[in-house]
């Protein structure tokens, strides 16, 4: 059974977090971005741009299957 699994930004990093008032989000897993970045890239951060993002992901890595199951918390 092929299963991807999938963190949006933010959600997921190789090293402890720091308190919430310091923390900033990796849209790249390990790589902390500048402020400035951060602020452009949760200006276009959409819901529709994450699906999009995961249709591109089924598409690539999990051609050949049929069926998908996909949950989330929202």
């Amino acid at each position: 059974m092929a299963v991807l699994a999938i963190s949006l930004p933010g959600h997921y990093s190789r090293h402890p977090w720091p308190p919430i008032p310091l923390r900033k989000l990796e849209f790249i897993i390990g790589e902390v971005p500048s402020d400035i970045e951060l602020k452009n890239r949760l200006a276009v951060y959409t819901f529709r741009m994450c699906l999009e993002a995961i249709k591109v992901l089924i598409e690539r890595y999990l051609p050949d299957y049929g069926l998908y199951i996909w949950g989330h918390s929202t």
